[in-house]
């Protein structure tokens, strides 16, 4: 009878192990489902928050596109993230500084926009890939002080003696071309100071009455110097 008793206290000890193992490895194995599923999931949120912001961010730069209107930025739409902006308020402190120019305003002003000009410029730089554009406004095609006639190396050998002088000194430009003799010289120059100003260009062409001096941005400035060292490295 005691025998008997303890067998079938055994046999149920067994049955309770086995019952509890099984539980275990059923909750194990939920747990374990659950995790994969917890770490899809959480994936599955972040690719969404990302899509989400990616979105967001390019609905922003639609907003300012349309409100802006600069046409010039439009490669840089949808690329690289913040380029697009910074290329659209580069261009806009660019126009705004054309007409600071145009209606004589102080020159501190016109520095302080320069100097905001070069900080966005700088940024958009640092933040270029080598698969995106230098910046699409600056893009020049002439000095605004001078026509084509002043950037041929024959126009120049033709007055004689033409020197050409190079007063630079970073973060100073001051370039020229000077030509003739007499009352018969021509004269170009182009002067920048970069990050402070003032900037401007010259001309003095006493066969032609001709006389300006312009203020102009850096940007134009320094264009103008090039145009002035590539006009003097194919004269003689």
């Amino acid at each position: 009878m005691k025998t008997l008793m303890k067998f079938t206290t055994l046999l149920l000890l067994t049955v309770l192990s086995a019952s509890l193992w099984a539980g275990s490895n059923n909750s194990a194995g939920s747990d374990k489902a659950r995790g994969w599923h917890d770490r899809d999931a959480s994936n599955s949120d972040r690719q969404s928050r990302n899509e989400r912001r990616a979105a967001r961010r390019a609905a922003r730069s639609e907003r300012l596109r349309e409100r802006l209107g600069t046409d010039v930025c439009n490669p840089l739409f949808g690329g690289t993230p913040g380029l697009f902006g910074m290329c659209l308020a580069y261009c806009k402190a660019g126009e705004l500084e054309t007409v600071l120019l145009e209606r004589g305003v102080d020159a501190r002003k016109l520095e302080r926009l320069a100097a905001r000009k070069d900080t966005v410029l700088s940024y958009y730089n640092s933040r270029r890939q080598a698969s995106d554009p230098e910046m699409p406004c600056i893009q020049q095609t002439a000095c605004p002080c001078w026509g084509d006639d002043y950037t041929s190396a024959s126009f120049w050998s033709a007055r004689g003696a033409t020197q050409c002088g190079d007063d630079s000194a970073d973060p100073v430009m001051f370039k020229s071309i000077t030509a003739g003799q007499s009352n018969n010289t021509v004269n170009i120059r182009a002067y920048s100071n970069a990050g402070v100003g003032p900037h401007f260009c010259s001309l003095s062409d006493q066969t032609t009455d001709e006389f300006s001096l312009q203020q102009v941005s850096e940007t134009d400035a320094r264009f103008c110097g090039q145009q002035i060292s590539a006009t003097c490295s194919l004269l003689p």
